[in-house]
């Protein structure tokens, strides 16, 4: 079979995963694309740096399903995006006072990135106790 005479035969699934490959575009990834520079620049970040930040970021949400088990993953990532939009709401108010206070915008993204750092230490408490479960009903 030759080529055009495949992607005739397939044209509906490869339509469909042209458009989804088209709608997917949106996402972080095209994000950073666009604004990488601006936020490395704003950050006094060189390539590494954000790269690892990037990087750090993107496993740690891989890591989630075998940290959590595929049981509870919906539930946890529930938890996460209602604590996201909460917190979504508090910090433009918390970065408000802080800019007033006299704190700068350096000063102010580092603190955010501890207490992100922090509450990821704070998730593998419970974490912990799901493994041990997980392996006392799975020896």
């Amino acid at each position: 079979m030759n080529t055009l005479a495949f992607l005739l035969k397939n044209r509906r699934f490869l339509g469909f995963g042209l458009a989804c490959t088209l709608a997917s575009n949106f996402g972080q990834t095209f994000f950073i694309a666009l604004f990488g520079g601006t936020i490395r620049a704003e950050f006094q970040l060189g390539h590494a740096d954000f790269g690892a930040l990037y990087a750090t970021a993107t496993l740690i949400s891989a890591a989630w399903a075998d940290t959590f088990g595929v049981r509870h993953l919906g539930k946890v990532r529930s938890i996460t995006a209602s604590l996201t939009v909460l917190s979504t709401a508090i910090a433009p108010v918390w970065a408000g006072w802080l800019l007033d206070s006299g704190w700068s915008i350096l000063a102010i993204a580092i603190s955010a990135a501890a207490i992100a750092a922090v509450s990821g230490l704070l998730v593998l408490i419970p974490a912990r106790e799901l493994r041990q479960r997980r392996s006392e009903k799975f020896p």
